[in-house]
């Protein structure tokens, strides 16, 4: 009999460190588990804080090379510099078509020097794939020699085209001059 009862406390002792080792193991699968899972996330936060930079970077690149233009650049020449930044939608939009065959400047178009200065973005994230960018600057341009600033208020739709590998500049839409805005409340 002491046999049987040494044999059926041995018994058990194994089923204890089994069934404690088991949930050991168990219970350390599901920790790491949780830590590859917050570093998957803390991942894809950083690949998202990147996009967006990336999308804020080309929402600046566009605003600075559309509205800042060299002197005796055309409006065309002008274009041509900012196609790598414009999704195909974009190109259709800002595509000029005040020439005499629908393409182009207008004869004896006159050309001038711009200048951006002063730029403030503020940002709306739309979704994963979309920022939505109010851009306030100041436009300086100069014709003849002589200067004339404005402030402007410009939102940009900027999309990720993975097509493409970036965001793009997909809608362009200048919302107004605050230089008159400012002017009629002093």
């Amino acid at each position: 009999m002491p046999n049987n009862s040494l044999r059926l406390g041995c018994l058990t002792l194994v089923l204890m460190l089994l069934f404690v080792g088991g949930a050991v193991y168990y219970f350390a699968r599901i920790d790491a588990a949780d830590k590859r899972a917050e570093a998957a996330e803390k991942q894809l936060e950083s690949i998202m804080t990147v996009k967006a930079d990336d999308g804020r970077k080309a929402n600046e690149q566009f605003i600075h090379a559309y509205f800042g233009a060299e002197e005796g650049e055309s409006a065309v020449a002008r274009l041509e510099r900012v196609q790598k930044l414009l999704s195909e939608k974009g190109k259709q939009s800002l595509s000029p078509s005040n020439g005499p065959d629908g393409e182009g400047e207008p004869d004896g178009a006159t050309s001038l020097q711009t200048n951006v200065d002063r730029l403030n973005v503020y940002e709306r994230p739309v979704s994963a794939n979309e920022i939505e960018f109010l851009n306030e600057f100041d436009l300086t341009t100069m014709l003849s020699g002589e200067a004339h600033t404005v402030r402007l208020l410009v939102r940009c739709s900027v999309h990720l085209q993975p097509e493409e590998a970036g965001w793009k500049v997909e809608d362009v839409e200048v919302i107004g001059d605050l230089t008159a805005a400012n002017q009629d409340e002093l």
